[in-house]
């Protein structure tokens, strides 16, 4: 223990201001090695790696970037399933057709002569929130107009066609409300699309559904419908 170490400081001071010339250097020679044994503390031995524990796992700080290792079990932790589908890559008159097509088979038994049509591509499970970034080939209502003769159709936003809530949110001009999702391709082949599409009358009647297209060189527009199926319903 170096407790003592004050009251010999204390005591040495002394003599060092008492004696002179070469006889004093012992003293104090002795006092350093005594003062730099003391602080010349025992080292801890090191650990040994096959029984220490494993460190406690830490948040990462913002701005690091995990190995892509961790990253994938990150993910794979989340309970989030991998998408089976990803955006299609297709030209604008492609979209447009197969737009076209959907907006025709959804409104195949559909007595409204009136369709309003959401200028942007719906997200959500019910396609009930219009994503702005996102806006159709602003020609669907013409090419609308050109293939189907029975019904009027224009492009505008569901604030401005569809009545107060209270009311009933009625569709104006006893019309119907459609909006169109993703065109995404189909698992099975980057040949079959899929698209997603709701159809609106007013509160508490509405619907939707997901069709399927294959690419037809021998098909008019180029696509053929595979199959249709309903998604959810409000009736």
């Amino acid at each position: 223990s170096c407790y003592w170490r004050q009251g010999y400081l204390s005591m040495t001071s002394g003599i060092g201001w008492m004696l002179r010339g070469r006889s004093a250097v012992a003293p104090f020679v002795s006092l350093a090695l005594l003062l730099s044994a003391c602080d010349i503390a025992p080292q801890p031995p090191a650990p040994d790696p096959r029984t220490s524990p494993a460190p406690a796992p830490t948040n990462t700080p913002p701005g690091i970037d995990l190995p892509a290792a961790l990253m994938t079990e990150v993910l794979s932790g989340t309970g989030q399933a991998a998408p089976t589908a990803i955006p299609a890559a297709i030209s604008d008159s492609d979209q447009e057709t197969l737009y076209g097509l959907t907006v025709l088979n959804l409104l195949k038994d559909e007595q409204a002569t009136t369709v309003y049509l959401n200028p942007f591509v719906g997200q959500g499970e019910r396609l009930d929130q219009s994503d702005s970034a996102r806006p159709l080939t602003p020609t669907l209502g013409r090419y609308m107009d050109s293939v189907d003769g029975e019904r009027q159709y224009a492009m505008s936003e569901f604030s401005q066609v569809v009545g107060p809530l209270e009311d009933g949110g009625k569709v104006s001009n006893g019309g119907v409300f459609v909006t169109l999702g993703e065109i995404t391709s189909a698992p099975e082949s980057s040949d079959t699309l899929t698209v997603r599409g709701t159809i609106y009358r007013g509160l508490g009647d509405a619907e939707g559904r997901i069709f399927r297209f294959q690419r037809d060189d021998n098909a008019p527009d180029g696509w053929t419908l595979l199959d249709a199926h309903q998604e959810w319903s409000e009736q």
